[in-house]
């Protein structure tokens, strides 16, 4: 008398869900990769500072980043920055020419001309345009005795060419005005 269990089962069975396994495996590798290329774009980069002679085109260059997500691209928006000029600062415009240097920089207030003026110690500058700009003086050194040999080979005159002028320039704090030595 053969004897059956109740706890008995055959070694195999077939399995229900023919495709699960493949999916999962297919679907894992896809997300990897998916995560993983996220993952580079929005931190896989070395952040540069470059500076640029017209950053509104900077700025509105890159099309193709409006169309992602903010959370993915949001540091690697590029941005400008102001630049704070201090009195007494070199700089050059995109004609480097010459070397200008800040020497004042004032707000005119309201009022008309007897009002007063607002002093501020540095000029806060993002891509305005300089305008009003009138040459006050223009000056000629000419040095001959303190002057180096090689000075002195190369030309037997030397001479230092300034002018002074006065600009104003429009930005965020209203009209700023400034003095500015060309050299």
């Amino acid at each position: 008398m053969a004897f059956s269990s109740l706890f008995s089962y055959g070694i195999t069975k077939p399995y229900p869900f023919r495709w699960f396994t493949p999916l999962v495996v297919v679907s894992f590798i896809i997300l990897t990769v998916l995560f993983s290329l996220l993952n580079f774009v929005s931190t896989g980069y070395t952040l540069v500072v470059q500076e640029s002679s017209n950053p509104n085109i900077t700025v509105h260059s890159n099309v193709w980043m409006r169309h992602w997500p903010s959370f993915l691209t949001s540091k690697v928006q590029p941005t400008c920055q102001t630049v704070n000029l201090p009195v007494g600062s070199e700089f050059f415009t995109n004609q480097t020419a010459l070397t200008y240097t800040l020497t004042d920089v004032w707000q005119p207030q309201a009022g008309g001309a007897g009002a007063g003026y607002g002093i501020a110690p540095s000029l806060t500058y993002y891509n305005n345009v300089m305008e009003n700009c009138s040459v006050n003086s223009v000056e000629v050194d000419f040095s001959a005795m303190d002057r180096s040999a090689n000075q002195f080979a190369y030309s037997e005159w030397g001479a230092v060419v300034r002018s002074y002028a006065t600009c104003s320039l429009s930005g965020t704090n209203g009209t700023m005005k400034f003095n500015i030595t060309q050299e």
